[in-house]
Formats: C-alpha cells, structure tokens, sequence
C-alpha cells in the first residue's frame, strides 16, 4: 500500500500584496492506494488551527513530507507562525500512515522556509532539505524534531530557475536531488 500526503489549494479567501488572488491551503488529506488506480482518503490528518505555533488562519500549508522511522510517522510540514513573519517547519506525529498526528509544540528551530524534504539514509541517518530563500539541508538529530548542527546552503551550483520543492533521495548507492526549474528568459 502507498500513502499520499499532498497539500491542496480551496477557492482562495486571501489575496496576494497586488490583490490579486493567493494559495489558501488550510490543512492536509492522507491517501492510501494498492494499486495506484483506486484511492481511500483518509481525511484530514493536520489544520492550520491545530498547530500551536502557527497563525491559525494563514492558509499556507504548502508542500509537506512524511517519513517513517523506528515505529513512528513524521509529517514535515510549512506553516506562518503565529508570532512574525516568514514560514517555519513543523513536525506531527502518528504511529499509524493515517493518523492521528499531533502536532509538536514549536517548529524545528533554525529552520525558517517551505517544502521539506527528508532522506532517511541505508544507515538511519536522517537529513531534512527544504527551500525558501534559496535551498538548505541539514542533519536531523534520532529524535526527528531537531536539527544536528547548522543548515547548509546548496543552492549556488544549482543553476538560475531554481523556484522550490526539492526532493532528495538515494537509488543505486547515489544520492539524487530533483527540483522544479523556471526558465528564465
């Protein structure tokens, strides 16, 4: 079975600073399916009023990620946070793909940013990767809640496009990270 944890936009109820109209991503679906065709959806695991450090009506649930380790599911997701501006990462937690999540206290500190990615490595190493004001990554600690040392950026090679969404994994003893790209004319 295959678990889909996807963000997803309603009619828009902000708008953006030129007025026109902005993402409203208000919380999150699980959805599971065995054979890629049929999909159960599991409801809402997350909402933007269930976070305790987040604004609850910012509508800015935007890409997550869910990881699975040592009996436990970590839902990594972006939020406003209710005290200033920006974005952080907030991490939920079930011991079931479908839930219940609860969502921890604060977001995981020295990450400020969107679309989180983590790569659980063959050795149980964890690294989360996320993008907002370029792209950063930085090692997990076993707990999944915090950062082991400093983020380190890794947009400067990338080439000029990069917008956000990274995704790092591992195939055939290489690492691969993917990204959306825009041309830029």
């Amino acid at each position: 079975k295959i678990y889909m944890y996807p963000s997803h936009d309603i009619p828009s109820v902000i708008t953006h600073h030129d007025g026109s109209a902005w993402f409203s991503m208000p919380d999150y679906h699980v959805f599971s399916s065995e054979d890629l065709t049929s999909w159960t959806d599991h409801g809402v695991i997350l909402r933007q009023e269930d976070v305790p450090w987040g604004k609850p009506d910012a509508y800015a649930m935007w890409a997550p990620d869910c990881v699975y380790k040592d009996g436990k599911y970590y839902f990594y997701f972006p939020d406003a946070p209710a005290a200033g501006p920006g974005f952080g990462i907030g991490v939920a937690v079930a011991d079931r793909p479908e839930g219940p999540f609860t969502p921890q206290a604060e977001p995981i500190k020295g990450v400020f940013g969107i679309d989180p990615c983590v790569l659980i490595d063959d050795d149980g190493t964890s690294y989360i990767y996320w993008s907002g004001m370029g792209l950063s990554g930085c090692k997990l600690n076993d707990n999944m809640l915090e950062l082991e040392g400093q983020p380190v950026r890794l947009d400067e090679p990338l080439p000029a496009g990069f917008k956000e969404g990274p995704f790092a994994f591992k195939r055939g003893g290489k690492y691969y990270l993917t990204y959306p790209w825009v041309r830029e004319n």
